[in-house]
Order: C-alpha cells, then structure tokens, then sequence
C-alpha cells in the first residue's frame, strides 16, 4: 500500500511540476543611443508577476553591452537568458561627472552620472515579452531626448 502512495505522490509530482515551472530561455540583443551603440550599458530585465498571480516574480536577469551595444544576458545564479514572459527592462550606463566646478573631486572620485534618460531606468516603462523558445532580438533604440 505504500508503495502505491509513493509511485502516485511522484507521478503526480511529474505531471504537474514539470510544467507548471516557467522555464529559462537565451536571450541577447543590442542597445543604441541615438543611432550609435551604447557601449558598457547594464542591461537589466526583471519579471512582471501576472496580474492576479499570488506568486512573487522570479529573479531578473542582467547583461553588459560590448563595443557594438550587443548583450547576453544571465541570471543570478550563471545561467544564459531570463525567465520566460514579460519583463520589465532598465538600462543604465554610467560615466565620470566633473561638474561644472573646478574643484579638486572628493576622496571617492568624481560623481557619476546615467548617460541613459531615466525614462529607460528609474522610470522605465520599457517592457519586453521572452517567448519559450528564447529571442536573440532584444534590441533597444534609445532616444536621449
């Protein structure tokens, strides 16, 4: 009789878990600003919890762009691409800011500031859907004004 338990308990364990999982797909893509690629960008796609969903989102995924604003990203854990369904994308790429003085920069070195308008980071209302298969057109065109 236990036996039987043990054999249902693990066949319904492998009907429901396997897909019911979301599932982790590859996913790269290119970033410009202004016509021109965004090199040493941070690329960051973090999951929307489904409307109605009681789950928390899964953990986002980020990747580097390269001298041609092209990126791969990974998940926290080392694996290629990002959770599979809609993301929320930010983008930030951060240069030294001497200001507009002439003073010497405090001990930690010069401010730095986003090159990417906020509307791509802090306020991103930028939005990119994974589809199961992966995409390798995740492709950004950024407008600085």
């Amino acid at each position: 009789m236990r036996g039987w338990i043990v054999v249902l308990g693990l066949g319904l364990a492998l009907l429901t878990g396997c897909e019911s999982r979301p599932k982790f797909a590859p996913v790269s893509g290119r970033v410009t600003l202004d016509g021109k690629p965004l090199v040493g960008a941070s690329v960051y796609f973090q999951p929307v919890t489904p409307e109605g969903s009681a789950t928390a989102p899964a953990q986002g995924s980020s990747g580097q762009t390269d001298t041609d604003g092209q990126f791969v990203l990974k998940g926290g854990t080392g694996e290629d691409g990002a959770w599979v369904g809609k993301h929320k994308v930010m983008i930030e790429s951060h240069a030294p800011d001497p200001g507009s003085s002439d003073s010497r920069p405090s001990r930690g070195g010069l401010s730095l500031k986003n090159k990417v308008p906020a509307k791509f980071n802090t306020e991103s209302k930028e939005f990119f859907e994974v589809p199961p298969e992966g995409s390798s057109a995740a492709n950004f065109d950024l407008k600085s004004k």
